[in-house]
């Protein structure tokens, strides 16, 4: 099997450049859990450079899935799994940026479900030398790699429109490519017809004439629209408002509790400095303690309500469109809901602030308990003689605890990002207002009537009926 890119090894200088610096200094608060043991700053700087550099090689294995092939054999091993080169149909081109980093990596997936990921360029991680690029070309050349084609059957303007309302997309970008834009880019040629988002594609050259498919579609009049969103806003007088009181009451009790939490504490600071001790009295302290642990109690019950209630509010508001756009005949399906009736596809889905809520949580558990295992686990190997101190084979309760807890929080918050993406492309799906409408549009992040539209004739077949469109 020939190898593509050795993510670890690439990452091993950035590896270096983190932990050296980082280990030592988390090493010195965490020394205090050993005890009074002799080597406590050694072991605890023994569990950083374990954990540390342990959870980044992790990461990188578990996200940089192996790639590599085997001309003589046509066979690839992505993953962990071999498969057949042909059916490695489908590469996505991923690419990420930020404030100090970049990075370009190919995703490919077999159609008997295994994938790997290859880091093609970056920074600060060095991506494929010229050598990986050479055997990426190869690789690309003897896969099956299809045309693109996207996911979710969105059109082109659709898939646009369904990533602008992604938050995570402002960050990264990913796109279905074919094998001709694969072998376009890995050795420096234009790419074959690159797609323009709307209103940013170049003009028809002197002379040419539009494609015959844009001469025949006629978009909807603005009479039509604002008939949808005149009948749209009767439907919605006489349908009854779900959790909006509760949602005020949750939210009036977290800003109570974040008000009584800095009311505390700053109060706190006042009367320690007024003191003559420069510390609080132990009545004082006691109340102050209090408030603080009650407002905290307070707000997180608060925002665990509010969460519950925008879960059935927004559950509500949909199956209301829904309902609506049933009952319409086909035209008002191929020009998609009005901008009323959109707006509840266009936030986050229903239950997503629980369920994310849930995965800080359990993410946060798994910290300590893998944090908790070594400590747990040192301190009573150094402690034998001690008859109050548990045997070193309880650590591995923690640690058994805290690996469940954090496997449970990836699965979480990826299941959350895959429920808010199929949401994005139902509403880019029935959401034609947005990039064929007049002059109003939705802000994902704002109000409905101030997301910026352009006009694009060119976006492709009408959307299918309520009926056969995938649930958001």
């Amino acid at each position: 099997m020939i190898k593509i890119g050795r993510p670890v090894v690439r990452a091993l200088p950035l590896l270096i450049a983190v932990c050296v610096p980082a280990c030592p200094l988390l090493a010195v608060p965490t020394a205090e859990a050993f005890g009074d043991a002799a080597w406590r700053y050694p072991l605890a700087l023994v569990c950083w450079l374990a954990l540390l550099p342990g959870a980044i090689i992790l990461c990188l294995v578990l996200w940089y899935r192996p790639v590599a092939f085997d001309p003589g054999t046509r066979m690839a091993r992505l993953g962990w799994r071999e498969v057949p080169l042909s059916t490695v149909t489908t590469a996505r081109r991923e690419v990420s940026t930020g404030t100090s980093a970049t990075y370009l990596s190919y995703r490919f997936a077999s159609t008997d479900g295994a994938w790997g990921r290859v880091l093609v360029a970056g920074r600060p991680m060095r991506g494929l030398s010229p050598e990986g690029l050479r055997r990426l070309e190869r690789f690309v050349e003897a896969a099956g790699i299809h045309d693109p084609a996207d996911e979710d059957a969105l059109t082109p303007t659709q898939r646009y429109l369904a990533d602008q309302l992604s938050v995570s997309r402002m960050l990264s970008t990913k796109s279905t490519v074919g094998k001709a834009a694969l072998l376009a880019e890995l050795r420096g040629e234009p790419l074959p017809e690159p797609f323009h988002p709307p209103g940013q594609g170049p003009p028809p050259a002197p002379g040419q004439a539009q494609p015959p498919t844009l001469e025949r579609w006629q978009p909807p009049t603005p009479e039509q629209w604002q008939r949808d969103d005149r009948d749209a806003e009767a439907y919605l007088l006489d349908q009854p408002v779900v959790g909006r009181n509760a949602r005020r009451f949750f939210q009036l009790l977290i800003a109570v509790a974040t008000l009584a939490f800095l009311t505390a504490i700053i109060v706190a600071a006042v009367l320690e400095q007024r003191s003559t001790s420069g510390r609080l009295d132990s009545d004082t302290n006691s109340v102050v303690g209090l408030t603080v642990v009650g407002s905290i109690g307070l707000g997180l019950a608060a925002y665990i309500g509010y969460c519950v209630a925008c879960y059935f509010s927004i559950r509500h508001a949909q199956q209301v469109s829904l309902d609506w756009l049933r009952g319409r005949d086909a035209g008002q399906v191929e020009r998609g809901l009005p901008l009323p009736l959109l707006a509840p596809f266009l936030g986050p889905p229903p239950g997503h602030r629980l369920k994310m809520l849930t995965a800080l949580a359990t993410g946060i558990f798994g910290g300590f308990g893998l944090l908790a295992a070594p400590i747990i686990y040192f301190a009573a190997s150094g402690d034998n003689a001690r008859s109050d101190v548990p045997p070193p084979g309880v650590a591995v309760i923690p640690l058994v605890l805290g690996a469940g807890a954090t496997a449970l929080a990836v699965a979480l918050y990826v299941n959350a990002r895959r429920v808010y993406r199929r949401q994005h492309s139902f509403a880019a799906r029935l959401g034609r207002r947005l990039h064929e409408g007049p002059e109003d549009v939705v802000d994902p992040g704002d109000d409905p009537a101030d997301y910026p539209a352009g006009p694009d004739p060119g976006s492709g077949p009408a959307a299918p009926p309520a009926s056969t469109a995938p649930a958001p």
